[in-house]
């Protein structure tokens, strides 16, 4: 009997170290999957990281497409704005030089060009001399 329970123990050991290696081995296949599930799940986050990069490229692109078109036409509109209002100028600087013109002839046509002359030179005008206008003939003269 004493054989019998040894044999039995002994088929028991056996089977326990058979299933021991047995295992061992799927822990080891299942480190192996694991780590290749982890990489593989690395790899996607990567493709995902850079399908967000080249979406982001690609509407950044998009977007510098619109604003150099749009920078053609508005360039093409400001040059013509720009020389809209040169015109403009232009043509407000001569009506401006005619207005000027036009008064300085009629200064001269009702003689107020002649005594405004004489009276900065300090003839004519009031036949009064206020204090005033000693120091400005004065000053005027120390400036010659």
């Amino acid at each position: 009997m004493i054989n019998e329970v040894a044999e039995e123990i002994a088929r028991l050991e056996n089977l326990i170290t058979a299933e021991e290696q047995v295992l061992s081995n799927l822990e080891v296949s299942r480190d192996g999957v694991e780590k290749a599930v982890t990489a593989t799940a690395q790899r996607i986050a990567q493709f995902e990281q850079q399908m967000e990069v080249v979406k982001a490229t690609e509407a950044m692109q998009r977007a510098q497409q619109a604003v150099t078109t749009s920078t053609v036409g508005a360039s093409s509109s400001v040059s013509t704005a720009a020389e809209s209002l040169k015109r403009l100028q232009t043509r407000q600087a001569e009506r401006q030089a005619r207005l000027d013109a036009a008064a300085q002839l009629e200064k001269v046509a009702d003689g107020r060009d002649l005594d405004e002359k004489l009276a900065e030179a300090g003839i004519g005008g009031s036949n009064k001399s206020s204090a005033q206008d000693v120091l400005a003939r004065l000053q005027r003269q120390q400036g010659e």
